[in-house]
């Protein structure tokens, strides 16, 4: 079950303070915000643990609510911690499913994991996202 929570805290003159919708994908839930100026809602999806064939239909189902959820999506991907290649077919799901739809969706804090796999797979320029290398 993913949990959403979205709060509208306030109006001033001239600007809407929201809170973003944040969820949590992983095997223990949790909720979290982040306080967003704007009048487009950023929704924020965090997936945690591993995107493997174990997980990938419960993932692909949570993923497409997801993506019909909003216009403005990004997906953390800091916490996965193994992928493989049906976890990478639900990553291209959703970037396919964001398009159709006319989202924009994109990957953001990409974990070693992950940046591993999409170098190995020759795929780091097909999502067209930035990544951000660690020193570690």
């Amino acid at each position: 079950m993913l949990n959403c929570l979205l709060v509208f805290t306030g109006v001033n003159a001239c600007k809407r303070t929201y809170v973003v919708r944040h969820w949590i994908l992983s095997t223990e839930l949790q909720h979290q915000t982040a306080a967003l100026e704007e009048y487009d809602v950023m929704q924020t999806l965090d997936i945690t643990g591993e995107m493997t064939i174990y997980t990938a239909a419960e993932q692909k189902t949570q993923l497409l609510e997801f993506i019909e959820s909003g216009h403005a999506l990004e997906i953390n991907l800091s916490q996965v911690s193994e992928l493989d290649t049906a976890g990478t077919q639900l990553l291209i799901m959703a970037k396919h499913e964001a398009a159709r739809s006319n989202k924009n969706l994109r990957f953001v804090m990409h974990s070693n994991a992950v940046l591993d796999v999409l170098e190995l797979a020759n795929l780091t320029a097909v999502f067209g996202d930035p990544l951000f290398i660690s020193g570690e």
